[in-house]
């Protein structure tokens, strides 16, 4: 009989209107996600913040991969920054150019979910907020504010129009050779990015302005890479991230040694 891999993929907190409450907290994950692995005989696992930090064994001998989504702003504590300007935990962070959430519970989770995953050698993707996860948990850190700090526009329009820019890619990267390109196009709608590489990870791509756009990790041994575009929102109109999909995909499936069901 065949089987089909697990991945779990990391979600978050709001409050919402919903069954005539005013105010309801829910779990929250975009269907655009689950589209990413619909028809690749994958089930996708939802693991949300509620999930106590002790029971990580268990969630890491059921999943056969990972995938950190986007989402709040992590709370700068994790690096070591005290937060420019106001915020407090779960609630907004004014910055120069939009509204940003925090969510430390979140982050607590996801950082011990990336590193027990890691530990277990399963293939990690960090989309967006979960290529900064990836890059917190390694020890580095964020520029919080990047509109200060780069001449690029990263921000959604206030139309909801989202940007895109071209990205120059290293060959010499597992990114590079999946993507079999030197440059690219990425999507960025992100005001924070990676500042000081985490131990153990490497630039793989940046954008015309500086801003890191793609990373991995140096031990060729771990599939773990990080985007900070949105690549659920680009496998159609951009086929080579779809090939870096299945190559995540395909990485499970070897770990786990199986025949999948397509």
């Amino acid at each position: 009989m065949c089987e089909r891999i697990v991945i779990g993929i990391s979600a978050s907190r709001r409050a919402v209107a919903t069954n005539f409450s005013s105010k309801q907290e829910v779990v929250l994950l975009a269907q655009d996600y689950f589209n990413l692995f619909k028809g690749k005989g994958v089930v996708p696992l939802i693991l949300s913040e509620n999930i106590e930090t002790d029971c990580l064994d268990v969630v890491c001998d059921r999943i056969d991969a990972l995938f950190l989504t986007g989402g709040e702003d992590i709370d700068p504590s994790f690096y070591g920054e005290e937060q420019e300007g106001a915020c407090c935990a779960d609630s907004v962070v004014s910055c120069s150019s939009s509204i940003f959430c925090s969510n430390p519970f979140r982050d607590r989770f996801e950082i011990a979910l990336y590193n027990r995953a890691k530990e277990a050698g399963i293939p990690i993707f960090g989309n967006c907020r979960g290529m900064q996860i990836i890059n917190v948990a390694e020890g580095g850190s964020l520029f919080q504010d990047i509109s200060s700090s780069f001449s690029m526009d990263h921000l959604i329009d206030r139309d909801g129009w989202v940007q895109y820019h071209e990205i120059s890619i290293a060959s010499e990267t597992l990114w590079g050779r999946l993507l079999d390109r030197r440059r690219y196009t990425a999507s960025s709608c992100h005001h924070q990015s990676v500042n000081r590489l985490g131990e153990g990870l490497k630039v793989a791509a940046r954008s015309s302005d500086g801003v890191i756009e793609l990373i991995e990790h140096e031990d060729e041994s771990r599939f773990i890479l990080g985007m900070q575009g949105h690549i659920e929102k680009m496998t159609r109109n951009f086929d080579r991230y779809a090939v870096v999909l299945d190559a995540f995909i395909k990485q499970a499936i070897r770990a786990k040694g199986v025949t999948i069901w397509t």
